[in-house]
């Protein structure tokens, strides 16, 4: 039985991405000239001569794509970017569209609505001719998404401005002398674990457990001998000493060295064994696991990981990993929205900006959020997990990687750790058993546990009650049949899960005749068939059908409430369930290949 754990992404022929990418890299100037983007602070210069203009959020696909269809047609647009955190031109534009996705494309003053829209706009005539005739009108862009824009601009500038303020207090503590021992021997460790290469070696691990793996591990002579060759003058002076055994000793009281072999201190020996916390913290590829979270490199300063600045603060960790995910995933997004970029971003900055930063991880209390806010915060987390993974590891690559992938990896979070599948089905569902248990494999789930013991495993406190269904729309695996990514705000959870499920279900529900052909008006064949068939995602119709309703009838209508209620495909799932006496919900396979690359072209 196929989980999400078991999504097996298949990387596409090199030759056909770079034939895209040459594609892509040919076309970018054309495109570039039909596109202008105007900023919140430019709204004035948004006038009469705007005809096209696309409201799109960062990291987006299918505003992408959109884009790309545009220029590819020769239609000249402008972007409005509404990512700003305070929401406010995001808010105008949906108010006055009615729709709760982006991107939302306007045609002089009227929406003309989003990207599957468009294209088919294109594709029809419809959209020029609605361009022509708002050019034909002198019709220009809502003075209401104006007014936001300035609005917007207003309100970054102030959050900008204090952020200024706090980041010059931040600098003008002086930094001590622990702190400048620590920056050294966090350097020398960074250079000491890319040149020595770990191994993986059995040792008697008591009579209860003779034979014990240890892995990633070096050994005291080994590092004391590369410490002895490369820690040079600046680094003992740093350190308030210089020989080799005192530096591996000053290493492991700022547990950037810990040991493996029940050793308290460092000592110059073949027989003694060490791990580099760069070591114990690196994704390793299947059948390797790896030794600690990812997110554990550094000791805890000033309350947590990181650069300390967010320590402690849930909120602020939250916010603070969430821009640089969606800056990462927007920086290496494909031109079409359809592909990421995963081997580049491995290598960017940016990437190890984030990595950095995920160690402030380690400080923050789950305790301390509200129920969206815990939410909202485990879906961004969950997410960033699998790109980090992907980008470093790769996809998973044969049936016992992708039976273990969402659960090898994890990151800690406020003293305990936490893998895909423990956020998943521990905090999300409810500490449900997941889809790959025996009990679901039976179909009896009840004879499974979930991940947590609620009676013992402090993470059970955790787990968010009643579960929201929509969170599987959130839930981001990295395969192409995955929603796209997106982030989530405790404040604005609700509207953003509606907007995720809509975008899904949308392109995702078909009902379908008993001769298998699509029902293009479910309401002249449905009253005439005593079964109805409606095709839907795994993820609803098979993986997780429980979490939707007892019945295929209860589950096709909790995902009716998810479709646009003046929608084709809401008509059509509606006229289902009122002419069927029977509906029955049918899965086609899933599409696993990887939503990107991650091998260098």
């Amino acid at each position: 039985m196929e989980t999400r754990a078991a999504r097996a992404p298949a990387l596409a022929s090199t030759s056909r991405r770079a034939r895209d990418r040459a594609r892509d890299r040919a076309r970018a100037p054309a495109r570039a000239a039909h596109r202008r983007v105007v900023a919140a602070a430019d709204a004035a210069s948004v006038g009469s001569d705007v005809v096209v203009a696309v409201v799109t959020t960062s990291s987006c696909p299918h505003c992408r794509r959109v884009k790309s269809a545009l220029a590819d047609a020769s239609v000249p647009f402008v972007e409005i970017d509404a990512s700003s955190e305070n929401g406010i031109i995001l808010r105008a534009s949906t108010s006055l569209s009615g729709m709760r996705t982006v991107p939302q494309v306007y045609v002089g003053a009227v929406c003309f609505g989003g990207a599957d829209d468009v294209e088919e706009g294109l594709r029809s005539g419809a959209f020029a001719a609605k361009v022509a005739s708002a050019k034909d009108e002198g019709a220009v862009l809502p003075p209401a998404i104006a007014r936001a824009m300035r609005e917007s601009a207003v309100a970054a500038k102030e959050e900008k401005a204090e952020k200024e303020k706090e980041e010059e207090e931040e600098e003008a503590e002086e930094a001590s002398d622990d702190d400048a021992e620590y920056a050294a021997l966090d350097a020398l460790a960074t250079r000491m674990a890319a040149a020595l290469t770990p191994r993986d070696v059995y040792a008697f691990g008591g009579w209860r457990a003779p034979l014990t793996l240890l892995q990633c591990v070096l050994d005291g002579a080994t590092i004391t001998r590369w410490l002895a060759t490369t820690a040079d003058e600046s680094t003992a002076a740093s350190t308030r000493g210089g020989a080799a055994a005192e530096l591996g000793g000053k290493m492991m009281e700022y547990g950037l060295l810990t040991s493996a072999s029940a050793s308290e201190a460092f000592e110059d020996d073949g027989g003694k064994l060490y791990r580099l916390a760069d070591h114990a913290c690196e994704p390793r590829a299947y059948p390797k696991t790896t030794p600690a979270p990812l997110n554990a490199r550094r000791r805890r300063r000033r309350g947590g990981g990181g650069d300390g600045k967010n320590a402690g603060d849930a909120a602020a960790v939250a916010a603070s990993l969430r821009k640089k995910i969606l800056a990462l995933y927007d920086a290496h997004l494909s031109e079409d929205g359809r592909s990421v970029d995963y081997a580049a971003m491995r290598t960017s900055r940016a990437f190890r900006e984030y990595v950095d930063a995920t160690e402030d991880l380690r400080s923050v209390d789950p305790r301390s959020m509200r129920r969206e806010e815990k939410i909202a915060f485990f879906l961004n987390v969950y997410n960033a997990l699998v790109v980090h993974v992907t980008a470093v590891v790769g996809a998973p690559d044969g049936f016992f990687d992708r039976l273990t992938y969402f659960g090898r990896y994890k990151y800690e979070i406020g003293g305990c750790y936490y893998s895909c599948d423990d956020i998943e089905h521990g905090i999300l569902r409810g500490n449900r058993p997941g889809a790959a248990s025996l009990g679901a494999i039976v179909g009896k789930p009840g004879l499974s546990r979930g991940p947590f013991d609620a009676t013992s495993d402090p993470r059970a406190q955790h787990v968010v009650l009643p579960v929201d269904p929509r969170i599987h729309f959130a839930l981001v695996c990295g395969a192409k049949s995955c929603p796209p990514i997106r982030t989530y705000t405790g404040e604005g959870l609700d509207a953003q899960l509606a907007a995720a499920a809509e975008a899904f279900c949308e392109g995702d529900v078909q009902v379908v005749l008993s001769d298998d052909t699509v029902a293009s008006d479910a309401r002249s064949s449905s009253p005439a068939n005593d079964r109805v068939v409606v095709r839907v995602s795994k993820i609803i119709g098979t993986w997780y059908k429980d979490d939707f309703g007892d019945t295929d009838e209860a589950r096709l209508r909790t995902i009716s409430t998810y479709l646009r209620p003046d929608g084709d495909a809401a008509r059509r799932v509606r006229d289902a369930l009122d002419g069927a006496k029977r509906v029955t919900l049918e899965s086609p396979e899933y599409d696993w290949s990887l939503n990107g690359t991650t091998t260098v072209e």
